[in-house]
């Protein structure tokens, strides 16, 4: 199964979807990562305080994203809006692919997040993601992953958490291999 792991942050270390990738390739998936730092971007605002990435970029990520059959953006608070300019760019296209954010904002504002994502991961998700990729791939109903919130019509379906990690060392290092990375400019 192909997983597109996107990355709105400025920084390139992004330890978030690199330990997901390692998890995800470990269990056997295919994963590509996209790095998306607003630096050598053209960016153009678009109302109070909204930035929006060029329609020659978001064209860019539906190239990456348009086979994929899970779609995951990472990010913060000050990332939403660029998180939220390319999930409706995604939606807008039609993608088949459901898109699932992970990060700190989702976790602590997970329904104004289903505003724009298909489903939100809550606190940790090495092994939510997992589970998710795994039963998509095996045509296992997803609807029941812990960690995992979505959205069906105007109801939130609000799984439970699954407990901590407590065995850090079961968790791969983050995947910096490099192998179907790719870093993304306008």
């Amino acid at each position: 199964m192909k997983v597109t792991l996107i990355s709105v942050d400025d920084e390139l270390y992004c330890i978030g979807i690199r330990v997901l990738s390692a998890c995800l390739r470990r269990a056997g998936h295919h994963v590509e990562c996209l790095f998306l730092p607003s630096q050598g971007q053209k960016v153009k605002a678009c109302g109070k305080f909204r930035s929006m990435y060029s329609p020659g970029l978001l064209e860019k990520v539906w190239h990456h994203c348009k086979d994929s059959h899970l779609v995951g953006i990472s990010l913060m608070t000050n990332y939403f809006l660029r998180a939220a300019n390319i999930s409706e760019y995604l939606r807008g296209k039609k993608i088949k692919a459901p898109v699932i954010w992970g990060g700190v904002h989702p976790t602590v504002e997970p329904e104004t997040c289903l505003e724009y994502a298909d489903m939100v991961c809550i606190g940790e998700g090495e092994d939510a993601i997992v589970e998710l990729a795994d039963n998509m791939e095996r045509g296992i109903s997803f609807s029941h992953t812990r960690n995992v919130w979505s959205k069906t019509g105007t109801e939130v379906v609000r799984n439970a958490l699954r407990p901590l990690v407590q065995n850090l060392d079961k968790i791969p290092f983050p995947d910096y291999s490099g192998e179907d990375h790719f870093l993304a400019f306008e």
